[in-house]
This record gives C-alpha cells, structure tokens and sequence, in this order.
C-alpha cells in the first residue's frame, strides 16, 4: 500500500491550517503581530522541505510544501503592503486608553 494518500490528507490539513491565518490578515489589513522573524524561519524550512521532496520525488511533500510557500508569500505580501496600526489610534477607538 502507498503512503501517498496519507501524505497528501496529511499535507491538506497542514497546508489548510494556514487559510484561517491568511484570510484574517487579509480583512484585518495589517500583518503585525506576525514577525518577519518567524516568517523567514518556517519559509526555509518549507522550501527545505519541498527541496527534500524533488530530490525523494514524493508527489506529497512536494504539493504540500509548495501550497505552503504560495501561502507564506501571500503573508509576506500583506506583511509588505499593510502599515502599522498607530495603537494609540486604535486604543482610542476601540475605548481602550
């Protein structure tokens, strides 16, 4: 038996956990509390591992860890386009001084 569909159920709910976090940044409008730290780590290690699955040619690790990076990017574009909320700003209009 094949361990490709394992992988790529496995790679889906993964890969997938990123959508909430993508959509929220979307309609937020700002990407701040995610740091360009954390984002320059796990995108290596993505890449590292899609890397890893051209050199086993493991369909899986391959198409999970590429719609990874897709999404990552798309994190790294929001991060880019948004500014910082001025919290004193936003303090004041939610009534939180």
């Amino acid at each position: 038996m094949s361990a490709t569909p394992l992988g790529l159920v496995a790679g889906t709910l993964t890969t997938g956990a990123w959508l909430p976090q993508l959509v929220r940044t979307w309609r937020l409008g700002r990407a701040e509390e995610i740091s360009w730290g954390y984002l320059a780590v796990f995108g290596s290690g993505v890449t590292c591992w899609l890397v890893y699955g051209l050199v086993l040619s493991s369909l899986a690790i391959i198409v999970a860890n590429a719609a990874t990076i897709v999404l990552v990017l798309g994190l790294v574009a929001l991060k880019l386009r948004t500014r910082p909320v001025d919290r004193r700003l936003a303090d004041e209009a939610t009534g939180l001084r």
